[in-house]
């Protein structure tokens, strides 16, 4: 004999097919012997709490408690329709969270924190889940958090979106993978804050980000990668963010490829810093910059600690307040810094800076230390009708209260025609030092005749 629907609200039971249903969306949960296995749904303003046997759980106006308890025991969950969350859901090891195509946690007002886990984690996986008005998405804050999996996943007006962070100290955190988030704020009260923040990581993947904040409000580094190893950023779209859209600080063996920034407000698609310890073996790859309308739209910067073996590879600057891209060395030393196979065009466009900032590549230092470059097959031009990009390059070695800079290296310039004033400002101020096999192919497009000249500055 066939065993009759059970009906419970929006659920349907179908006992003959071992299907838990909502009746709502169509999702379906398969019965089955793990009890673990539960589905949250709405049931008028309640959140309900059903396992895989069709017992309830919990039900409760409270939908954050209903989803923790349905959390609490590990295992996969199923979240089923729209939830009002207004306190913390902490987070468990052994956890999967789906999300069906309609589902939403919508924080009560900008300071909640949706989910969180405050002590060590492993195991965890989150995905197919949008996170609505908050002040965190998703946070990790415990030493020893591991095995960490978020997909498919889209914030709306979320401060901290994705966050891994305790103690600022390499290790806190191992094997996490963030892949496929969508980002979107038009909340000026959403103002500060970032999409992806991983801190402390050795091994980990952030890939296929997407962040559109059209008027600019959020500031903060949108990926920001610090004090990590061993890691890989990829694929990340960016439209009008205030700050940089990718951040890699203090940080060791880091590839990040194809990076697109389009119409950044104030900073642009790449920051490679050192500022609280050395930052060493990063290679970027693939990155475009569009229409920077503040400062500089990549740097590579030495603030405080040396940083090492950088390379930028394959990119294109095209437009931008001050300079394209810059290499500084503050109070540290730049070493083995490479930028190769490039464009930047068009950059110089704030007419209230001094016009040696307003340039293709600046390459800049004091405070006695020294930068070693190599810069090859790299074109720096202006084609605008006004044109705005002053020189083509700047390499300014500065001495600032006595203390020079020493900046030394090859630098290949294939292009750096066209240029407001010129192609070439180098500079040695004072007692510093310029050690460069400086040289400028002005035609390499033209197959059979290519002029060059050669120049070492001292």
């Amino acid at each position: 004999m066939s065993r009759p629907l059970h009906i419970l609200g929006p659920l349907e039971i179908d006992f003959e097919k071992s299907v838990l249903k909502s009746r709502v969306s169509g999702a379906e949960l398969l019965l089955g012997p793990r009890a673990a296995d539960v589905m949250v749904f709405r049931d008028g303003e309640e959140a309900v709490a059903v396992d895989s046997r069709g017992r309830v759980i919990a039900g409760s106006r409270d939908h954050a408690e209903v989803i923790w308890r349905a959390f609490s025991g590990g295992g996969r969950v199923y979240l089923d329709g729209e939830f009002k969350i207004s306190k913390i859901i902490p987070m468990v090891s052994d956890l999967e969270v789906l999300g069906s195509p309609n589902t939403v946690l919508r924080g009560s007002d900008l300071s909640i924190e949706v989910f969180k886990a405050t002590t060590p984690v492993e195991n965890v996986k989150i995905r197919g889940i949008k996170i609505e008005n908050a002040f965190r998405g998703i946070y990790f804050n415990a030493v020893g958090c591991k095995k960490i999996v978020i997909e498919d996943v889209e914030f709306h007006n979320v401060k901290d979106e994705i966050r891994f962070y305790v103690t600022e100290t390499e290790g806190d955190f191992e094997d996490i993978t963030v892949r496929n988030v969508r980002s979107y704020v038009d909340d000026p009260n959403v103002d500060v804050g970032g999409s992806v923040e991983v801190t402390g990581a050795v091994g980990f993947i952030v890939e296929d980000i997407f962040v559109y904040d059209a008027n600019g409000y959020r500031d903060g580094p949108e990926v920001s990668v610090d004090m990590s190893r061993k890691g890989v950023v990829k694929t990340v779209l960016g439209y009008g963010h205030l700050d940089y859209l990718v951040r890699i600080q203090d940080s060791r063996d880091v590839e990040v490829d194809h990076v697109i920034s389009v119409n950044s407000k104030s900073w642009g698609s790449l920051l490679i810093k050192a500022k609280d310890r050395a930052c060493e073996r990063v290679t970027a790859k693939h990155i475009l910059q569009v229409d920077n309308q503040g400062g500089h739209s990549l740097q590579i910067a030495a603030q405080a600690y040396y940083l090492k073996d950088v390379i930028l590879e394959g990119f294109i600057v095209d437009g931008g307040g001050s300079y394209g891209i810059s290499v500084w060395a503050d109070q540290g030393d730049v070493l083995g810094v490479k930028l190769l196979n490039g464009i930047v065009k068009n950059c110089g466009k704030n007419t209230s800076l001094s016009s040696w900032l307003r340039c293709g590549i600046l390459v800049n230092g004091r405070n006695n230390k020294v930068i070693e470059i190599e810069i090859k097959n790299v074109r720096a031009y202006d084609d605008q009708e006004t044109k705005t990009q002053q020189y083509g390059i700047v390499l300014m070695a500065r001495e600032d209260y006595g203390r020079p800079c020493t900046i030394r290296g090859i630098v290949e310039l294939n292009d750096v025609r066209d240029n407001a004033v010129s192609g070439i400002l180098a500079e040695a101020q004072g007692s510093g030092v310029l050690d460069l096999s400086l040289i400028h192919i002005s035609e390499p497009t033209r197959p059979l005749y290519i002029s060059y000249a050669v120049f070492c500055l001292k």
